[in-house]
């Protein structure tokens, strides 16, 4: 069998009816992000991701680090992005210390290249968001917009919602 389908062509959108995400809008420019992570490529990834996007980063590779490096730094974070698996412990552990030390309502986001299904519960009930690795630009950007907004009061309320699933990893 053979079949043919003719189908008229769409006009193009004007350039000016593609719109960018109003969080893309919002600078991030010093916003201080604290990274954890215990594998160096990565946390110097990240680090220097949010570096090209005018956030003051700090990254460290566990929680002592993080911390004595916070205790150096002129004002407490504003973000937290934390990795999962560690040899010691895991990244929800790592968030409690951390919010215990530098304030309970800091805002924090699980890095993760773990999907196994006992991880991810695990994850679900600490109720921190999650992003999977490897990080997708878009979301991470727009979590820490929704950071900088409810840092400047702009949004009541606490830390920002996780970030929209989807059927890909973010």
């Amino acid at each position: 069998s053979v079949f043919r389908l003719t189908v008229p062509r769409a006009p193009a959108p004007p350039v000016a009816a593609i719109a960018e995400p109003a969080l893309d809008a919002i600078a991030l420019d010093g916003l201080a992000v604290l990274v954890i992570d215990d594998e160096a490529p990565i946390r110097l990834a990240l680090a220097d991701l949010l570096d090209a996007w005018g956030c003051d980063c700090i990254a460290a590779a566990d929680a002592d680090a993080a911390l004595a490096q916070a205790a150096r730094w002129r004002r407490p974070p504003d973000a937290l992005l934390c990795d999962y698996r560690f040899a010691h412990g895991n990244g929800i552990d790592v968030v409690a210390r951390v919010r215990g030390t530098l304030g309970a309502n800091l805002p924090a986001l699980i890095v993760t290249g773990d999907i196994s299904a006992e991880r991810l519960v695990e994850i679900a009930r600490s109720d921190l968001p999650v992003m999977h690795k490897p990080v997708n630009p878009a979301r991470l950007r727009e979590w820490l917009a929704e950071v900088a907004t409810a840092a400047s009061g702009a949004i009541p309320g606490g830390p920002p919602p996780p970030p929209p699933a989807s059927g890909n990893s973010p």
